[in-house]
């Protein structure tokens, strides 16, 4: 069995220096550029191929991860030591979202299938694979930002638009994604984008919707903002939706039986109207 002790070190460390632990909301400059990844679910192989891309960052390039950093695959103890090693030593350049993978009520996480117990547990034992998935659950989880922005272009989230159950478009206001309620965040972390005008039922479950073409324009006019960067669906790989307001991106491909992942590093200095414009900043990769 492997020692867990730096990892659990980490955590204590993560939540203690983390620049954005007590932040629900980031405001990101446009300098530089932005390296997106999108749901990493333990695919240890697949982010050290992102990572790969970080030698070549300048001092305003930022790194942003948009969630879901374990279940499903099968290295989650490497994806958790090396993406919280990079927010300590990238600070204020590193932004780490949470994802409906990411979350929980007191110890119960509130997401199927969660795994990230039982991989710990056989790479560390049962005692201190236990010990360590508390760890990540009490002091990574609470904080994590929920959204950033780069402003006048892009919103950064993991799920979507919150629809407040409304039949078509939205009235979330912008104080409302600073500073959700746990029934936003709730719609931020799981919704996900249909083609229809109008939002919908998601199959996922319980107070999850599918949020429209109306919803979207309504929030990208309240953030002020032209693009919504999301992932939450990592089959998607890479799809311009809702007529170039959305981008999903996956970067998982080993965790979901894929061939391939996708990642972006996006000029934040260029102006941006669609979501087709950030193809030319994408990157694919063979798992």
């Amino acid at each position: 069995m492997q020692d867990s002790s730096y990892l659990l070190e980490l955590c204590d460390r993560f939540k203690g220096e983390y620049p954005y632990a007590s932040k629900k909301f980031v405001e990101l400059s446009s300098e530089g550029r932005a390296l997106v990844v999108g749901d990493i679910h333990a695919d240890f192989k697949s982010l050290e191929r992102i990572y790969t891309e970080i030698k070549n960052l300048g001092k305003n390039d930022k790194i942003v991860h948009l969630g879901d950093y374990a279940d499903r695959g099968n290295e989650p103890h490497l994806v958790y030591t090396t993406i919280l090693s990079a927010a300590l030593e990238h600070g204020e350049n590193f932004i780490m979202l949470k994802g409906n993978h990411d979350h929980a009520t007191g110890d119960r996480p509130l997401v199927h299938p969660f795994d990230l117990d039982l991989k710990l547990q056989l790479v560390f034992g049962v005692d201190e694979g236990r010990e360590v998935c508390r760890q990540i659950m009490k002091k990574v989880w609470p904080n994590l930002p929920y959204s950033a922005i780069v402003e006048e272009k892009y919103w950064f989230v993991h799920g979507g638009v919150p629809t407040k159950g409304k039949l078509e478009g939205t009235d979330v206001k912008r104080r409302e994604i600073e500073n959700p309620d746990e029934e936003i965040l709730w719609e931020m972390l799981w919704n996900d984008p249909t083609e229809d005008r109008k939002n919908g039922l998601s199959l996922r479950g319980y107070n999850i919707y599918t949020f429209g073409k109306t919803a979207t324009k309504d929030l990208l006019r309240e953030l002020n903002v032209k693009v919504v960067v999301r992932s939450h669906e990592p089959y998607k790989l890479l799809k311009v939706e809702q007529d170039g307001m959305v981008l999903t991106i996956g970067s998982c491909p080993n965790a979901y039986s894929m061939d391939k992942g996708a990642y972006l590093l996006i000029d934040l200095e260029k102006e941006v109207n669609s979501a087709k414009e950030l193809l030319k900043f994408a990157t694919i990769f063979r798992a």
